[in-house]
């Protein structure tokens, strides 16, 4: 979820940080960070895949072990011994736990099942509404596991991915200069603070607008762009600017979530990327609503005060 303050956030550099609205996408169950209070405490540790995922994603709750199964947090290393064929580098929304965030889930089991042997890392921030040292963490962070696996790993692939406040994290991670571009497969975010209407890695229903962090200049490097898709729904307040926070939480379950999931699978392979916005030809949505029930906290985001909301 998104929330807090923006207002007039001065344009700053990637590795200044953001400075978005004071309340993220929240935590439990639906789409970006719903339900949940602040993050949970715990190191991050990384979930890996052999096969199939079964269950839950997320990081592991110790401080730093790996999961069961999992791979050792900063080595890019598989538990057990070994190099996994990618790493998956995910960063929540606000309001989600450490441990087994929901808003990306489907995702992160949907690419572990159609390519196996991958790894999942959560990254660790606390995903809480202070959107100008938030995300700055989270890309500190995911940028330390990164140079792990580099030196580790040296051939493994990344998929990044952010829902909300965590595509903040994945964008100011991209953008900093000494970020190892050659190692990333491909980049999905959901419900972009700094999306914006017209580039050609947008995917989804949102044809107009601009994210409520826009403002701070702060943008994906093109170089991404055929990497990349940047999924805004019509009417998602986060990422057009106008509408309501129901459209931000029902990515989850979506055609564009299971799109997402084939283009990176392609992109592990080596394929070349599809068309940007071949998968919303005329802007119709078939995207499916995911189950009901969660609840999101008031926010304010550029200017705009929101009570509690509930689907």
């Amino acid at each position: 979820m998104m929330g807090g303050g923006m207002g007039g956030a001065s344009k700053k550099g990637a590795d200044d940080a953001a400075g978005p609205p004071k309340k993220a996408p929240g935590g439990g169950g639906g789409g970006g960070p719903p339900g949940g209070g602040g993050a949970s405490s715990g190191g991050g540790g990384v979930s890996s895949s052999g096969g199939a995922s079964s269950g839950g994603v997320g990081a592991s709750s110790g401080g730093g072990g790996a999961s069961s199964g999992g791979v050792v947090p900063g080595s890019g290393e598989v538990a057990g011994g070994g190099c996994g064929k990618y790493a998956i580098v995910s960063a929540r929304g606000t309001g989600e736990k450490q441990k087994n965030p929901t808003g990306y889930a489907g995702f992160i089991k949907g690419l572990m099942k159609q390519v196996p042997g991958g790894a999942n890392y959560e990254v660790v921030y606390p995903a809480t509404t202070d959107y100008l040292n938030g995300p700055k963490q989270g890309a500190t962070d995911a940028m330390k596991y990164i140079q792990g696996r580099k030196t580790n790993c040296p051939s493994q692939k990344l998929v990044l991915l952010g829902y909300s406040e965590g595509a903040m994290v994945v964008v100011q991670l991209l953008a900093k200069q000494d970020f190892p571009a050659e190692s990333v497969s491909s980049v999905i975010m959901y419900g972009n603070p700094y999306w914006q209407a017209g580039k050609a890695w947008n995917f989804g229903t949102a044809k107009s607008g601009k994210g409520v962090a826009s403002a701070t200049g702060i943008k994906l490097p093109p170089a991404f762009g055929p990497r990349t898709q940047d999924i805004c729904l019509n009417g998602d307040i986060v990422c057009t600017g106008s509408g309501g926070m129901g459209a931000h939480l029902k990515y989850p379950g979506t055609s564009y979530e299971k799109d997402a999931v084939t283009f990176s699978a392609k992109m592990l392979g080596g394929a070349s990327p599809p068309a940007a916005g071949a998968s919303d030809v005329g802007g119709a949505s078939s995207s499916k609503v995911p189950g009901e029930g969660n609840a999101m906290g008031g926010m304010k985001m550029g200017g705009m005060k929101m009570g509690g909301m509930r689907r």
